[in-house]
């Protein structure tokens, strides 16, 4: 990506439940899927830098969840559990499945969900959702995960997120932040809080950002939304036991990449994981936040196709059955 300059990628809408919106990066019609999800707050905005780095070997979507991006709440369920089926249906019906998800954050913790196989069992064992294999295999972005034992949380985290979590308090500070900031100086606000050292996040990738926020008009719905689903989360993150569960079910070829300067998820949360899953690729990068595809995309990506060709070649290749997306252009 040049200096100040961004790709639109391909906008796409497909129907589930309610309009829902993915950006389509395009990338070998063999190649595996990789399905990019993003964290609370986030978008498919979040890969523009990264996701063309992948398009030489892999095809490429990225989904804007219910109440983030382009995708209305439209009355859906906002839930982890919600989203997970979302989630689930979006790589059998839009990418034609399986496929590679690669995760940030909540992002993360929906994509290890949907390749546990004991995670909302009765209801997968329904017609609910569509039937088949969804998942070749995780890449995982600073995991929305619950901190293990001895992980110390950022107390100004700690401060956002117990406001947020209270009903009517976390209406107003968003109502107030929209009435007085910016466009611009939110998403600069938003990556100074993520972000290791936000002078490393390119001109390309906050233009991005800024264009996409700036199109929307309905806020109050949006914001909303986004509290439904910043209490899930919280609340999925109170309890570390179904977490370690998950994480010992999965048996999909699996990647972390954590930044250590994360203060969103500690890096602990990584380290533990390599404890619990010695046969998972875990790498910590220094002077990296809790967005590793925006901090350092390139880094990243050349984890991502290094893992591509040891530890994730049999995710590789289940992901080549791909069928390939199904949705039309907007």
């Amino acid at each position: 990506m040049s200096e100040g300059s961004w790709v639109e990628p391909a906008s796409r809408w497909i129907m589930l439940d309610g309009p829902t919106h993915y950006a389509d990066f395009g990338g070998p019609e063999d190649g595996p899927l990789v399905v990019c999800v993003h964290g609370l707050s986030g978008s498919h905005r979040n890969w523009v830098d990264l996701a063309p780095r992948l398009t030489a070997v892999a095809r490429v979507l990225a989904l804007d969840l219910p109440g983030h991006g382009r995708t209305p709440p439209d009355g859906r369920g906002l839930g982890i559990r919600s989203l997970r089926r979302l989630l689930h249906r979006f790589v059998a019906e839009a990418g034609g499945g399986p496929a590679i998800l690669v995760g940030n954050s909540m992002g993360g913790l929906l994509s290890l969900l949907e390749a546990d196989p004991g995670f909302d069992a009765r209801r997968r064992a329904t017609a609910a959702e569509p039937a088949g294999p969804t998942v070749a295999g995780l890449v995982l972005l600073d995991p929305a995960l619950p901190r293990p034992r001895g992980a110390r949380a950022d107390p100004a985290v700690v401060r956002m997120f117990a406001a947020l979590a209270v009903p009517g308090l976390g209406e107003r500070m968003m109502a107030h932040q929209r009435a007085r900031v910016s466009v611009e100086r939110q998403v600069r606000d938003a990556f100074a809080r993520n972000a290791a050292d936000p002078s490393t996040i390119s001109p390309g990738v906050l233009a991005a950002h800024v264009a996409l926020l700036a199109e929307r008009t309905d806020h109050a719905r949006f914001d909303g939304a986004m509290l439904t689903t910043t209490r899930s989360l919280l609340a999925r993150l109170a309890s570390r036991g179904p977490a370690a569960r998950s994480v010992g079910r999965v048996t999909a070829p699996t990647m972390v990449v954590h930044g250590e300067a994360d203060r969103m998820v500690p890096v602990g949360v990584a380290r533990h994981l390599a404890e619990l899953r010695p046969d998972w690729r875990v790498e910590t990068r220094p002077g990296v936040g809790h967005l590793p595809q925006v901090e350092d995309a390139a880094g990243t990506a050349g984890l991502i196709t290094d893992w591509f060709g040891r530890e994730g070649r049999a995710a590789v290749e289940t992901a080549r059955g791909a069928a390939g997306p199904r949705a039309a252009a907007a």
